[in-house]
């Protein structure tokens, strides 16, 4: 078991967070002025998984008013299946009940096997689906469906 830290980013931590955006896709979805932004708006939060002082993973979720929504997470490649990814979700269901909100959405690649299974063991179930929702790039980056998934708590 890994011994993690994780605490809200600033905008110091966005390098990192743009190493670990980076280190998946030859496209990745967020660039930094879309990170920037997170950091700025009233409703969005992005918190920092923190290994030996340094960025492994983050979360990036909006807090509204009976919702969280997931907007981004990501692990470094080298920790995934570490237990980092799920500690960030865990934690975003207890803040969730703290702030007694009824419920946590997201949407993922259909082809994203490894998350959607995360997200079932955490308790999210599939309610839809949004057709060819993510265009990974140029071929052979195929378009795919976001499957719609949803915690109620």
């Amino acid at each position: 078991m890994l011994n993690y830290l994780i605490r809200d980013a600033s905008g110091k931590d966005l390098p990192e967070i743009l190493r670990i955006e980076n280190s998946w896709d030859s496209t990745p979805h967020w660039n930094q002025k879309q990170f920037e932004r997170e950091l700025e708006l009233p409703f969005s939060h992005l918190w920092i998984a923190e290994l030996d002082s340094r960025a492994a993973g983050y979360l990036c979720f909006w807090k509204l008013d009976q919702e969280i929504q997931i907007a981004d997470i990501a692990v470094e490649p080298q920790w995934k299946g570490h237990g980092l990814a799920e500690g960030l979700v865990r934690k975003l269901i207890r803040e969730a009940k703290e702030c007694s909100i009824p419920l946590i959405t997201l949407e993922v690649r259909e082809d994203n096997l490894p998350a959607i299974r995360l997200y079932e063991k955490s308790g999210f179930q599939i309610v839809g689906r949004r057709p060819k929702f993510y265009n990974r790039g140029p071929a052979p980056n195929p378009v795919c469906d976001a499957l719609l998934m949803e915690l109620k708590l």
